[in-house]
């Protein structure tokens, strides 16, 4: 008789969890419990494996709970706050705080059966800079996002060492494909679809400025990342590895595979609010993670756009 793999994701009503979870599901035998805040319906994957709870992850007795439910094999902590407009005290409480209760649960734990414990970073805990950027080059985060962001994975690395953890750190760069609701890339679609059918010709977007360059990763392809290194913890535990394309993409070329997928001309209305620094970049190496794994990038910019807007009418 198989026994069952429990697996427990955080922040499962969010854009990564719900392919994440899907992910999971392609092993047999397997258990996922995901927490979040709230549950929203069109979040709730349609499998009777899957687990939803609705909990706070800064009330320490409701994490020590639900921690204490099952013997996990695998765990994401994929919670957390990056939304720009709220106060510094909630981003901290949200990723720092709510981090920190968390490793110190798992700590008490003493799980025997835990495999891998993966933290969720971001490439916004890096300072700008022109060359491509690795898993060493300066960390100076220049928000407050930033600076919670890495003082989560700096704590992870420390609970890491200090008491024998399997806990693997990531670095996503920008996140986007189907099911993304913020960014550059789903505020275009949502003013595409505005004007869809097209009458007007040619289409009409706003955007703040044309500058900066960002590496673009799809969230399936991150996801798979994810999935790989918790297959290979044992080797990867401890560190931290970044997950990006590789690839500088600038807004005009952003509206330029736009064109691509619509098969219509796009005129960009900017606001003049190029950055002072002039051309900000943050591209990526993923060459440490694919060393470790052998992962890499599957999807190409046109067929994440193609996706997201097929899902803009479904």
């Amino acid at each position: 008789m198989s026994i069952d793999k429990w697996i427990f994701i955080t922040g499962a009503n969010g854009f990564v969890a719900q392919h994440l979870i899907q992910k999971c599901l392609e092993e047999e035998n397997t258990q996922i419990v995901g927490v979040g805040r709230s549950i929203s319906r069109e979040r709730v994957a349609q499998d009777s494996r899957v687990h939803y709870q609705v909990a706070d992850l800064t009330n320490s007795k409701e994490m020590d709970t639900i921690l204490r439910q099952h013997s996990w094999k695998r765990i994401y902590h994929l919670a957390g706050e990056n939304r720009a407009d709220l106060d510094h005290s909630n981003v901290w409480k949200d990723n720092v705080y709510a981090s920190l209760l968390f490793l110190d649960a798992l700590r008490k734990l003493e799980l025997e059966s835990l495999e891998s414990v993966v933290m969720i970073g971001t490439a916004m805990e890096y300072q700008e800079q022109e060359m491509v950027i690795t898993e060493n080059s300066i960390v100076e985060p220049t928000s407050s996002y930033g600076w919670s962001k890495h003082l989560v994975t700096s704590s992870a690395q420390w609970f890491a060492r200090k008491y024998h953890l399997p806990i693997i750190c990531v670095r996503p760069f920008n996140l986007i494909g189907p099911g993304a609701k913020e960014g550059i890339i789903p505020w275009i679609a949502q003013q595409l679809k505005a004007q869809y059918p097209f009458v007007e010709l040619p289409v009409t977007i706003h955007l703040r400025s044309l500058g900066g360059i960002r590496d673009y990763i799809d969230v399936r392809d991150a996801v798979q990342a994810l999935y790989m290194l918790s297959e290979k913890a044992s080797i990867c535990v401890g560190d931290c590895y970044q997950i990006c394309s590789q690839k500088g993409v600038s807004v005009s070329q952003l509206v330029s595979t736009w064109e691509e997928v619509i098969q219509y001309p796009i005129k960009v209305i900017t606001q003049n609010m190029t950055s002072s620094k002039g051309e900000d970049c943050f591209i990526g190496s993923y060459e440490k993670i694919r060393r470790f794994t052998g992962w890499k990038p599957t999807y190409t910019l046109i067929e994440t756009l193609s996706d997201l807007w097929k899902e803009t009418f479904r």
